[in-house]
């Protein structure tokens, strides 16, 4: 739930947006009308108009998307798309909280997914190779089960590495495997 501070920012905007565009058009007029009449005459006034306009909303919408990251991140919400994904710590989360987060992430894990981690366990390893792709380890790096040690891609191949946590929780429990 959005705190009151990005409510207001989320009002405010859309007013701000159209003040902007309102007075830089009228300054824009000004100029156009008195130092830009040779190019204004070349390209057409209204294009640059549209052009400052069109600029004016993209600075407008990267301010609206830092914004909400910022929200997000003060509010603990994780990014993660379509998966349950472990929450952005929080200073509050307790150990205990944070270990049943990990759990029921492993509990819920799916049967490709179970047999991704077992590799791990099978070459007692904490990197394994993974093809470009295959979506699943993405997807268990996107709720921090796996996570990519570098961006270098061998051949058709990309390396996982197992986090310490869940390395841990499934070496204690080997039944989330199976």
């Amino acid at each position: 739930m959005p705190n009151s501070k990005s409510r207001i920012i989320w009002l405010l905007l859309p007013l701000l947006i159209v003040l902007t565009t309102t007075v830089f058009q009228q300054i824009f007029s000004e100029l156009a009308n008195k130092h830009l009449d040779p190019i204004g005459v070349a390209i057409g006034n209204r294009l640059l108009l549209l052009i400052c306009l069109f600029l004016i909303a993209g600075i407008c919408s990267l301010a609206l998307f830092y914004f909400s990251v910022l929200t997000q991140k003060d509010q603990g919400v994780s990014r993660s798309v379509g998966h349950e994904s472990l929450p952005i710590p929080d200073k509050k989360q307790s150990e205990k909280e944070i270990r049943q987060s990990h759990e029921r992430l492993l509990k819920n894990l799916s049967g490709g997914e179970k047999r991704m981690l077992q590799r791990y366990f099978d070459d007692d390893t904490k990197t394994q190779m993974f093809h470009v792709s295959d979506g699943g380890p993405a997807g268990l790096a996107s709720r921090g089960i796996l996570f990519n040690p570098s961006s270098y891609v061998y051949g058709v191949e990309v390396s996982y590495n197992i986090s310490e946590w869940a390395w841990e929780m499934l070496k204690e429990n080997p039944k989330y495997l199976t």
